[in-house]
């Protein structure tokens, strides 16, 4: 598994040729070590993880290797559905919101958000897959990137400045300047990408 928290393998290949190859044990690329490490290492203030992937159009919260719902799942699911209604408002762009199962159903093994919140109890867990729906895939056009950017960063500032009752403050503070200024909390961006050969 590339990030396991002894989960069931499902929606994996043990398959080294396969698209879906999880390899041989957790932590087995220097890649998932490396962001392990890190997370390890600053796990102890961590309220978000957000995680970026292409491509469908979703928000994907944990867990997804579950078809039942994690402990906070409703008030994450709340604040993903304000963050996709800024995102659509923005260019139009439509986003899901739930977990694997109930987005594009089907269950899967070895994500990385999905090993923080267990292993770490971090409560905000969303997993972004970007633009678009199918139509170019993970070929998105030169011309959709700035969008893209522009929209998702309308979504991360709604995230970020949400209070819930267990969150008083929100993580990202609003400024005059309509800028980032600090930050409360450790937050992880994790990037995937696909590359074509």
């Amino acid at each position: 598994m590339i990030f396991s928290n002894g989960q069931v393998a499902v929606g994996v290949s043990g398959k080294k040729s396969s698209e879906t190859y999880c390899g041989p044990h957790a932590f087995s690329e220097p890649e998932s070590k490396a962001m392990a490490d890190f997370v390890l290492a600053n796990s102890r203030d961590l309220k978000f993880y957000l995680a970026f992937h292409a491509y469908g159009q979703y928000m994907i919260l944990p867990y997804t290797h579950l078809k039942g719902h994690s402990e906070n799942y409703d008030d994450v699911h709340e604040m993903g559905l304000k963050a996709a209604s800024q995102i659509a408002g923005r260019y139009g762009t439509q986003y899901e919101v739930g977990t694997a199962y109930d987005t594009v159903g089907y269950m899967t093994s070895g994500v990385s958000g999905c090993w923080v919140k267990k292993s770490f109890n971090v409560p905000y867990v969303v997993t972004f897959e970007l633009r678009d729906q199918g139509q170019h895939g993970f070929a998105l056009p030169p011309k959709q990137i700035l969008p893209t950017c522009k929209e998702t960063m309308d979504g991360l500032i709604s995230l970020l400045t949400h209070k819930t009752d267990k969150l008083k403050d929100p993580v990202l503070p609003k400024t005059d300047r309509g800028d980032m200024i600090y930050i409360n909390h450790v937050i992880l961006i994790f990037i995937l990408i696909k590359l074509f050969i």
